[in-house]
């Protein structure tokens, strides 16, 4: 997990992750997700971006979540 992009410049980051198969669908990447974006915010990230394959549908509903 991390971001991507030059953030001390643009206020905007990309965030990219992934996780192991066997730790899939434990909760682990939503609450990790939610960790990082907060620590993007509190670092002054005004826009937080982050994409997916459309058939990763776990991906999917992860992102789709609200955040704050």
């Amino acid at each position: 997990m991390g971001g991507q992009g030059t953030p001390s410049e643009t206020k905007r980051v990309e965030l990219g992750y992934s996780i192991i198969p066997r730790c899939q669908n434990k909760g682990y990447m939503t609450e990790a997700i939610a960790a990082i974006c907060e620590w993007f915010i509190a670092e002054g990230m005004q826009h937080i971006r982050a994409k997916c394959f459309m058939y990763n549908t776990a991906s999917k509903h992860v992102l789709q979540k609200k955040w704050l």
